[in-house]
């Protein structure tokens, strides 16, 4: 029982499974004008993953950064209420240049210091620096029963 199939229309057997139907727009193959389609879809979504990948990593340059920024203003807070022979303004500098950042801001007495200190950052695909701040409060307290010469740490 070989032979056209039953239906009237064009005989699907000729060269392929598409090789008889048509399109809907003038007599156009199916497909025909879809080719590399997926190709081009394949490459927009490659570019948007790298994308989105160099914006993670951007984040996580930033905040690792950031945190390293910090540290730097934790101890040049607590250097600058260090008793070393030399003003507290100068040991807060060398211990935040020790650190990668620059001493921007110092207010130092006897028993506090507020240090602010920033760190540049160069983000990799663009160069753009970026200048990271970060403060730190160290307080000496007066109280008898902590004792004199104990350093507490305050976040701010």
């Amino acid at each position: 029982m070989s032979g056209p199939p039953s239906g009237g229309g064009p005989s699907a057997t000729t060269d392929g499974p598409l090789s008889g139907r048509r399109d809907c727009r003038e007599g156009a193959p199916v497909g025909g004008n879809e080719a590399g389609s997926v190709a081009i879809v394949a490459l927009a979504l490659g570019v948007v993953v790298v994308l989105a990948g160099l914006a993670a990593f951007d984040v996580g340059l930033l905040a690792a950064a950031r945190a390293r920024a910090q540290t730097a203003a934790d101890l040049a807070a607590l250097a600058a209420l260090t008793t070393t022979g030399e003003p507290a303004v100068s040991s807060a500098t060398t211990i935040a240049q020790a650190n990668g950042a620059e001493l921007l801001g110092c207010a130092c007495s006897s028993g506090e210091a507020v240090v602010t200190v920033g760190r540049q950052v160069v983000i990799p695909p663009t160069g753009l620096q970026v200048l990271l701040r970060a403060r730190a409060r160290a307080v000496l307290p007066h109280d008898r029963r902590w004792g004199f010469g104990r350093l507490v740490v305050v976040g701010v």
